[in-house]
């Protein structure tokens, strides 16, 4: 049996503990050969709603959520950990008021030797029909497999401070990765594979047989290098509305006093949960819509005045606490 703890805020700890032969054997539902529980410690606040367990096949790309209302552990295969490979898993607790924590630790975990209900390839074709669309501030990267294969799809993505770095792994069906410019980069480049267990293909072709990055020069937005916060002077936007258009969003606000102020809107999902900055809007704007498909489980969006280094507070939400607006683009 082996035992990880990672220290979090406001859920204490969490675990993963590998079911012994016994308890495998006691176990209700289809039993892993090496399936795992993860645990954590309870929240003690009297308004504690639940929690919710995130989980991912790559590190800061945790894009399976699963709401675990009270219950404090979990199979790794009640949670969809069924494969055998590399996993990551967070958690976060959330009140009656819609507060959500911060997540936890990512905890990695590795699962071995489980059966797979899907047939096991022993060859995956690259990727075909790769086409790469840029819609600033937005892009799209649209593929197919051949013949239909249950496989998955690994994306990965490099740019002019980053090497090669894992965005997501998309589950078998999911042949497109819709999402917005990354910033404060000079160039960016994604690449895309089929995998199957541990089969894996070549990375699909771009431009030639050994061309296999999709590449485009994202758009800038000007950033503040030392902002200076006047609250008192520079109150936040007011009346923050955040609609879901299906494909896309659009988010509104008032502007306090009519005053010629700027207004950076900052976007975080479970794709890139960092926040960054997605659109810096002129004076006299007070809504912006982005109108193509997001691939994110969730995406939260927040808005601010700026006017040169002086900046406000962003935007309130649900409560003085609480400044992002939130939505599940995939639902």
């Amino acid at each position: 049996m082996f035992k990880i703890i990672v220290r979090i805020m406001t859920v204490s700890s969490i675990v993963a503990v590998a079911l012994c032969a016994e308890e495998r054997a006691n176990a209700a539902g289809p039993v892993l050969y090496q399936d795992c529980t993860i645990a954590w410690n309870p929240n003690f606040e009297p308004d504690i709603a639940g929690y919710r367990v995130f989980l991912g096949r790559a590190s800061g790309a945790l894009s399976q959520k699963l709401e675990m209302g009270y219950s404090t552990q979990a199979p790794c295969s009640g949670i969809g950990a069924t494969t055998s490979g590399q996993w990551y898993v967070a958690v976060s607790a959330y009140d009656t008021s819609g507060n959500e924590s911060s997540r936890s630790g990512e905890l990695p975990f590795q699962l071995a030797d489980l059966p797979s209900s899907a047939p096991q390839l022993t060859e995956v074709p690259e990727p075909t029909a790769v086409q790469l669309t840029v819609r600033s501030p937005g892009f799209q990267l649209a593929w197919a497999n051949a013949d239909m294969q249950p496989v998955s799809d690994r994306i990965e993505m490099a740019s002019s401070l980053n090497d090669w770095t894992t965005v997501t792994v998309l589950p078998p069906g999911s042949t497109r990765l819709s999402y917005f410019h990354p910033v404060d980069v000079d160039w960016v480049c994604y690449r895309v594979r089929g995998e199957n267990g541990v089969v894996v293909s070549l990375w699909a072709k771009a431009g030639g047989p050994e061309d296999r990055q999709f590449c485009f020069a994202p758009t800038k937005v000007p950033s503040i290098a030392q902002p200076v916060l006047l609250p008192s002077l520079i109150p936040e936007p007011q009346t923050v509305q955040l609609i879901d258009l299906h494909p896309g969003f659009q988010i509104s606000w008032q502007n306090w006093d009519g005053s010629s102020l700027w207004h950076r809107i900052e976007v975080s999902s479970s794709i890139n949960p960092v926040w960054s900055t997605l659109m810096l809007l002129a004076p006299d704007t007070v809504e912006y819509a982005f109108l193509n498909p997001i691939d994110a489980d969730w995406a939260c969006f927040r808005v601010r005045h700026e006017n040169n280094q002086f900046v406000s507070l962003w935007a309130v939400a649900g409560s003085p606490n609480d400044r992002q607006f939130c939505l599940r683009p995939s639902a």
